[in-house]
């Protein structure tokens, strides 16, 4: 607690709150939950999709759909937490460096 009179100007209440707003980096993940959180989600209609892949023929499309079908339950719509054993993976060449950088842009 700050002694009584220390914010007194205008400088020392500046101070306290940009000292006491949160870092950009909080302030980023918290508004990436959000969207997230906020989306409306319906299931997807893979056939639809399916038939969006343009880098396909018909068979790749064919194939595409099965396999999408064998996991349909992954489509649904629903967010939920994925309650699974963590999974590590390890490099082959040990000569290998590990990059981290993000897979989307903001």
């Amino acid at each position: 607690m700050k002694d009584r009179g220390t914010l007194s100007t205008q400088d020392a209440l500046l101070e306290v709150c940009l000292a006491s707003n949160e870092p950009k980096s909080h302030v980023d993940e918290y508004s990436q939950s959000t969207k997230i959180l906020d989306a409306k989600y319906k299931p997807a209609v893979l056939k639809d999709v399916t038939q969006m892949c343009t880098n396909f023929n018909t068979e790749g499309k064919k194939g595409l759909l099965q396999l999408l079908q064998n996991y349909e339950h992954l489509f649904d719509g629903a967010l939920v937490e994925l309650s699974m054993e963590p999974i590590s993976l390890y490099l082959i060449d040990k000569g290998l460096k590990t990059v981290h950088a993000r897979s989307y842009c903001t």
